[in-house]
C-alpha cells in the first residue's frame, strides 16, 4: 500500500498538468484560426464590393476558407495530439523542470511494474517517494499555461482581424451578410426592384428587363442571361436614369432566363417564356399548270416568297396549325379580298387561279388572342413564251452546193410548255427568176403528239436533187408550241445555190486530153531529134531549139494549170492528185532540163551529151503519157461511180415513195418527174463522157456496163409516172435503182483495175531500194561524224591547253622584243611600232592580226639590223696622225636582241593556228585510221552515185546526184584535214557532208511517201462526203488538208542554225545531269 501511494500521487499530478497543457494549446489554436477567419471575411467583403461575387463564388470562397482554416488548425494543434500521452509528456516535463533530475520517467516505469527480477522493494519505494516529493514541491511548467499559448502575435492577429471584420460589416453590411450566408437565394431583391420578373410574351416580341434601386441605393448591377441548354453570359446593362438600369430585347425567339447580381448580392433566377403566335406548319404550295400544257403539278414544301406560274394555273396553299385558331384567311393585296382557309382532314387549305401578278399573305388568329401575321408573298403570272429554234448547221447562211450533195440542217428547238411540231419550208428561185411555186414546198419534219417535249435536237435533210442548175433554194425551219393560239417561231434562213459540180468535173478532166496530145507531140519531136543526133555532123538552128524550149515550157505550164484545177476539184481522189503531182514535177523538171542541158548541148555540138539529155526527156514524156492515160481512165470511172451512186439512191427513194401509194399531191408527182428527168440526163452525160471506157475486155477482165438497159427502164418509168401509175412506177424505179447500183459497182471495179495499172507501185519499190542504200551511207557518215566528235572531245582540251602555254611563250617573247625595240623608237620608228602593235594584239587575243604585225616587225627589225651592218662595215682608212685601223661599230646589241626575239616569237606563233604541233603521239596516231575510214565512206558514196546515174533519171535523180556531189566534196576535205591532223576543220566538213545526205534522204522520203499515197489512195470506192458544198462568198469549206511529211521544208537559215547547234557539246560537268533529264522524259 505504501508502495502504491507515491505512484498514484505522481500520476494524478502529471495528468493535471497534461489537462492544462491540452486546453492551453487548444485555446491558442482557436485564437489564431479565429483571427485568420476574421481577416478572410474582411478581404472577401472587399472583393465582393470591388468585383462582385456570385453565390457560387461565395460558396467556393467559403469552402476554400474552411479548408485553409482546417489546415492551419491541424498544423497548430491536431498534429501534436500524440505528444499529450503520459510518456511523451513526462519527457517534455523533465526537459523543462531540471529539478526532477530524470526521476519522473523512471518513477512512472516503476509504478507501472517495470522492474527487474530480484530488484529491492525498499529501493523502489524510496525512489517513488523521492519522485513524488519532488513533483509535489515543484510548480506546474510554464509551457502548460494559457498565457504561453496565447502569444502576443496571436492576440494581435485576432484583434486586428476583429477590427477589419467590424469595419467591413459596418461599411458594407449587405456584402458582409452575403458572405455570412453563402447559400442565400435572392438577397438582391431587398435592395432592388426587378421587372418584368417571370413573364410570358409572344415569340418575336420586344420587351425591357429593368432593375431599380430601392430607397435611393447606388451601385452598378450586372445582368446575366442564359438561353435554354446554354450557359450564363454577361450582357451590357446601360443606365436609364438615377438608380435605374434597363436592357432591351428586340426579338424574343425562345425562352430567356436572367438574373442580377450587385455588390456581392444575387437575385433569384427569372424566366420569360416565348409563346408562339399561330402559324401554318407543314406548308405545301402547289401549282397545277393549264391542261393544254400536259405538264404535271409542282409542289413546294414551303411557301415561296416569290414564284412564277403560267397564266391560268391553279394555286393551292395548305398546311396545319398546332394552336387552336379563331380564324384563318388569305388576304390578297391590292384588292383587299379575303379567302378563308377551309379545314379538311386536319389541314387548312385555300385554292385560287392566277391570271395576273398576285400578292397574298396569311392572317391567323389564335384562341388565346395572339395573331400570326405572315409576310407578303408574290406570284408572278407568266405568259406563254413562243418557241425557239436555232439552226446549228450549216454554219454559213449562204452556200453553193452540188444537187446530189446530202446537206442536213442540224437544229435545236425548245419551248417552255412543249413543242407541237417542227416544219421545213423550201422556197426556190430559179436562175434569174422569181420564186417558183412548182419547186417550193412546206412539210412537217417532226411532230410531238405524246408527252410534252420542251427541248429537242434534230436533223432535217435539205433536198436539192430535183432543182435545176443555177437555182437558189432558201430553207427555213419553224417550231410551234402546244398552246391554243399555236405560237410559232422561225429559224434563220439558209440560202443554197445549186451548182452542177459534175459537169465542171468532167470539163476539168477534158483538159487531160489536151495535155496528153501535147505530151505525145513533144515526144515525137524529141524522138526525131534523137534520130538526127545519131547522124554524124547533124546541125541544129537556134530557132529550132527555141521552139523546142517553148514547147517544153508550154507543156509544163499547162500541167501546172491542170494541177491547180484538180487540186480545187472535190471529186479528185487524194491518191490521184498525188499521182498527178508526180507527173507534174517530172514535166517541170523536163522543161528545166531542156533549157539548161539538152538545148545548150545540142547547139554547142556536144552530140553525146545532147543525145543522153534528149533520150532522158523522151523517156520522161513516154512514162508521163502512160500515167496520165491511166489516171484519166481511173478517175473517169471513179467520177461515174459517184454519179451512179447518187442516181441509184434517188431511184430507191422514188420506189419507196411510190410503194406506199404514191404522192398525195400533184406537186409531189411533178417533183418525181423532175427527179427522173435529171437521172436520165445525168445518165446520158456520163455515158457520153465514158465513151469506150471501160472496154468490155481489158487485160483479161470483162467490164459489162448496162447503160442501155438503164436508159430504157428510165423511159418506161417516165411513162408510168406520166400515167400516175404508182404500182408500175414503184417496180420500174426499183429496177432502175438496181441497174444503176450495178453500173456503180462495175465502174468501181474498173477504177480499181486502172489504179492498179499505175507505175507508182514499181517506182515505189525502186525508190525504197535506193532509200535503203542512201540510209546506209547516211548512217556510215553519221558514225564517222560521231567518231570525229569523240576524238575532238578527247584531243581538243589537251591541244587548247598546250596552245595556251605556247601562246604565253609567244607573248613573253613578243613583250621582250617590244621592250628592247622601244629604246630605238626614235632611230627606227617603223620596226618598233610594229613590234609594239604585235604585243598589244597578242594581249587582246587577236592572233590573226598579231601574226601580220609580227611578220611586219620581224621584217623591219631584220632590215634595220642589216642596214646598220652595211653602214658600219670595216675600213682601212688610216689616221693621219697615228696610221691605225678604225674598228667597225656594228648594230647595237639591244637592237640585235630585239630582232632575234622577234624572229623566235614569229616562228613559234606560226604554229599556233594548227593542231598538229600540240598533239600527243598517242592522239596523233588516231588521225590516220580516221582518215582511212572517211575515205571508205567516200568510196561508198562514189559507188552509190555511179549506180544512181546509171539506173535512175528524172527530177529525183538530178537532186540526189547534186547532193552526192556536194557531200563527196566535203568528205574529201574531211579526209585531207584528218591526214593533216586538223580535228576541227575535219569535223566541220564531216557535218556538212552529213547535212547534204540528210537533205537527200528527205527528198527520197518525200518522194516515197507521195508514191505510196498515190498507190493507196486511187481506188474507186467511197464517195467523199461534205466536200461538194462551199460558202457562196467563195471561201472553201471543204475538209482542211493537213500538211503531209515533206510538204514543209524549213528555211535554209534555220536548218543551218540547227545543224550548227549540233556541234556545240554540253560541258562534261553537266553530262550526267542532262542524261538524267532526258531519261526522266522518256519514262
Amino acid at each position: 500500500m505504501d508502495k502504491l501511494e507515491p505512484a498514484l500521487r505522481i500520476k494524478k499530478t502529471l495528468d493535471l498538468w497534461r489537462a492544462k497543457y491540452f486546453f492551453a494549446r487548444l485555446g491558442g489554436a482557436a485564437l489564431e484560426c479565429a483571427g485568420l477567419a476574421l481577416w478572410l471575411g474582411a478581404a472577401a467583403t472587399g472583393a465582393a464590393v470591388l468585383f462582385g461575387l456570385s453565390r457560387e463564388q461565395r460558396l467556393v470562397f467559403a469552402a476554400a476558407a474552411g479548408l485553409y482554416l482546417l489546415y492551419r488548425f491541424y498544423g497548430i494543434f491536431l498534429r501534436d495530439l500524440p505528444s499529450f500521452g503520459r510518456g511523451p509528456f513526462s519527457l517534455l516535463v523533465e526537459s523543462r523542470l531540471p529539478a526532477l533530475g530524470r526521476h519522473l520517467r523512471s518513477a512512472l516505469d516503476l509504478a507501472g511494474g517495470a522492474c527487474r527480477e530480484g530488484a529491492s522493494p525498499a529501493f523502489i519505494g524510496r525512489h517513488l517517494e523521492d519522485a513524488a516529493a519532488l513533483l509535489g514541491r515543484g510548480q506546474p511548467p510554464a509551457f502548460a499555461s494559457f498565457r504561453a499559448a496565447a502569444a502576443g502575435k496571436r492576440l494581435a492577429l485576432f484583434a486586428s482581424g476583429l477590427l477589419a471584420a467590424g469595419l467591413a460589416a459596418w461599411a458594407e453590411p449587405e456584402a458582409f451578410s452575403g458572405l455570412l450566408h453563402p447559400f442565400s437565394e435572392a438577397p438582391l431583391e431587398s435592395i432592388m426592384e426587378i421587372r418584368p420578373g417571370n413573364a410570358a410574351l409572344p415569340r418575336g416580341s420586344a420587351f425591357r428587363i429593368e432593375a431599380v434601386f430601392r430607397n435611393g441605393g447606388r451601385g452598378e448591377p450586372e445582368l446575366l442571361l442564359k438561353a435554354p441548354g446554354g450557359g450564363w453570359a454577361g450582357a451590357f446593362l446601360p443606365a436609364a436614369g438615377q438608380g435605374r438600369f434597363a436592357y432591351q430585347v428586340e426579338n424574343l425567339g425562345e425562352d430567356l432566363v436572367y438574373r442580377f447580381r450587385c455588390r456581392g448580392l444575387e437575385s433569384a433566377v427569372y424566366r420569360v417564356k416565348a409563346l408562339d403566335a399561330p402559324s401554318l406548319k407543314d406548308p405545301v404550295f402547289s401549282v397545277v399548270p393549264p391542261a393544254y400544257t400536259g405538264a404535271p403539278a409542282t409542289e413546294h414544301p414551303y411557301l415561296p416568297a416569290e414564284t412564277e406560274a403560267l397564266k391560268g394555273s391553279l394555286v393551292t396553299v395548305s398546311g396545319t396549325c398546332a394552336q387552336e385558331l379563331a380564324s384563318a384567311e388569305l388576304v390578297f393585296s391590292g384588292s383587299g379580298l379575303k379567302q378563308p382557309l377551309a379545314l379538311a382532314q386536319g389541314r387548312f387549305s385555300a385554292r385560287f387561279a392566277v391570271f395576273e401578278d398576285t400578292s397574298y399573305r396569311l392572317e391567323l388568329k389564335g384562341a388565346n388572342g395572339l395573331a400570326g401575321g405572315e409576310t407578303e408573298r408574290l406570284i408572278k403570272a407568266k405568259a406563254d413564251e413562243p418557241p425557239e429554234i436555232t439552226l446549228l448547221s450549216p454554219v454559213f447562211p449562204q452556200l453553193e452546193s452540188a444537187p446530189q450533195e446530202e446537206i442536213k440542217a442540224v437544229y435545236e428547238a425548245g419551248d417552255d410548255i412543249g413543242l407541237a411540231r417542227i416544219s421545213l419550208e423550201r422556197k426556190v428561185f430559179p436562175a434569174g427568176a422569181g420564186p417558183s411555186a412548182e419547186y417550193s414546198f412546206s412539210k412537217i419534219v417532226r411532230a410531238f403528239p405524246g408527252p410534252p417535249v420542251r427541248r429537242f435536237p434534230g436533223e432535217a435533210p435539205l433536198e436539192l436533187y430535183d432543182l435545176p442548175d443555177g437555182a437558189v433554194a432558201v430553207f427555213r425551219l419553224s417550231a410551234c408550241d402546244r398552246s391554243p393560239a399555236g405560237q410559232c417561231r422561225e429559224s434563220g434562213a439558209v440560202s443554197i445555190k445549186v451548182t452542177d459540180f459534175d459537169a465542171r468535173h468532167a470539163a476539168a478532166y477534158a483538159e487531160f486530153e489536151g495535155l496528153l496530145r501535147g505530151a505525145a507531140a513533144l515526144k515525137s519531136k524529141e524522138d526525131g531529134l534523137i534520130e538526127r543526133l545519131k547522124t554524124p555532123g547533124a546541125a541544129f538552128t537556134p530557132a529550132e531549139m527555141d521552139r523546142l524550149n517553148a514547147d517544153w515550157k508550154n507543156l509544163a505550164s499547162g500541167a501546172a494549170r491542170l494541177g491547180r484545177t484538180l487540186a480545187g476539184d472535190p471529186y479528185t481522189a487524194e491518191g490521184a492528185l498525188e499521182r498527178y503531182k508526180l507527173v507534174e514535177r517530172e514535166l517541170e523538171y523536163g522543161a528545166r532540163s531542156a533549157a539548161e542541158k539538152a538545148v545548150p548541148a545540142t547547139l554547142a555540138g556536144r552530140s553525146e551529151e545532147a543525145l543522153k539529155a534528149h533520150k532522158e526527156l523522151s523517156n520522161l514524156l513516154g512514162a508521163g503519157s502512160k500515167e496520165l492515160e491511166a489516171m484519166l481512165r481511173s478517175e473517169s470511172a471513179r467520177s461515174a461511180s459517184f454519179g451512179f451512186e447518187s442516181m441509184a439512191q434517188n431511184a430507191e427513194d422514188m420506189a419507196e415513195n411510190m410503194a406506199g401509194g404514191g404522192p398525195e399531191t400533184e406537186g409531189d408527182w411533178k417533183k418525181l418527174e423532175r427527179t427522173l428527168a435529171k437521172i436520165a440526163a445525168e445518165l446520158a452525160r456520163i455515158q457520153e463522157m465514158l465513151k469506150d471506157r471501160p472496154p468490155k475486155d481489158a487485160g483479161g477482165k470483162t467490164f459489162a456496163l448496162p447503160a442501155g438497159q438503164a436508159l430504157n427502164t428510165a423511159g418506161e418509168l417516165a411513162r408510168a409516172i406520166e400515167r400516175r401509175d404508182a404500182g408500175t412506177a414503184a417496180k420500174l424505179a426499183a429496177k432502175l435503182a438496181e441497174a444503176l447500183s450495178q453500173m456503180r459497182r462495175v465502174m468501181e471495179e474498173y477504177s480499181d483495175y486502172e489504179a492498179g495499172q499505175s507505175r507508182t507501185g514499181a517506182e515505189s519499190a525502186k525508190v525504197s531500194e535506193l532509200a535503203a542504200a542512201w540510209k546506209e551511207l547516211y548512217e556510215a557518215q553519221g558514225a564517222e561524224l560521231s567518231a570525229g566528235k569523240t576524238l575532238e572531245e578527247k584531243v581538243f582540251p589537251k591541244v587548247e591547253k598546250a596552245r595556251a602555254a605556247a601562246f604565253g611563250e609567244v607573248s613573253a617573247l613578243q613583250d621582250g622584243a617590244a621592250a628592247r625595240a622601244v629604246a630605238y623608237r626614235a632611230e627606227y620608228p617603223a620596226a618598233c611600232a610594229a613590234a609594239l602593235e604585235a604585243a598589244a594584239l597578242l594581249k587582246a587575243g587577236n592572233l590573226e592580226k598579231a601574226l601580220a604585225a609580227m611578220e611586219k616587225a620581224a621584217a623591219g627589225l631584220e632590215k634595220t639590223v642589216s642596214a646598220v651592218k652595211e653602214s658600219s662595215a670595216p675600213s682601212a682608212a688610216l689616221s693621219s696622225s697615228s696610221q691605225a685601223v678604225t674598228p667597225p661599230a656594228g648594230p647595237p646589241a639591244g637592237l640585235r636582241e630585239a630582232a632575234e626575239l622577234q624572229r623566235r616569237a614569229l616562228q613559234k606563233a606560226s604554229g599556233l593556228g594548227s593542231d598538229a604541233p600540240f598533239l600527243d603521239p598517242g592522239d596523233a596516231a588516231q588521225f590516220g585510221p580516221a582518215a582511212e575510214r572517211q575515205g571508205t565512206v567516200e568510196a561508198k558514196r562514189s559507188a552509190l552515185r555511179a549506180g544512181l546515174e546509171g539506173e535512175y533519171s528524172g527530177e529525183l535523180a538530178a537532186k540526189l546526184l547534186e547532193r552526192l556531189d556536194r557531200a563527196g566534196g566535203h568528205m574529201l576535205k574531211a579526209s585531207a584535214e584528218l591526214r593533216q591532223k586538223e580535228i576541227r576543220p575535219a569535223v566541220a566538213a564531216q557535218l556538212k557532208a552529213l547535212e547534204e545526205l540528210e537533205l537527200g534522204g528527205e527528198d527520197l522520203e518525200n518522194t516515197l511517201q507521195s508514191l505510196q499515197k498515190a498507190q493507196s489512195g486511187s481506188g474507186g470506192k467511197g464517195r467523199p462526203s461534205g466536200v461538194f458544198a462551199r460558202q457562196a462568198g467563195g471561201t472553201d469549206v471543204s475538209p482542211v488538208r493537213l500538211p503531209k511529211p515533206g510538204e514543209y521544208v524549213p528555211p535554209e537559215d534555220l536548218r543551218r542554225k540547227v545543224m550548227d547547234s549540233l556541234r556545240e557539246r554540253y560541258p562534261a560537268a553537266r553530262k550526267e545531269l542532262i542524261e538524267d533529264y532526258f531519261k526522266g522524259i522518256t519514262k
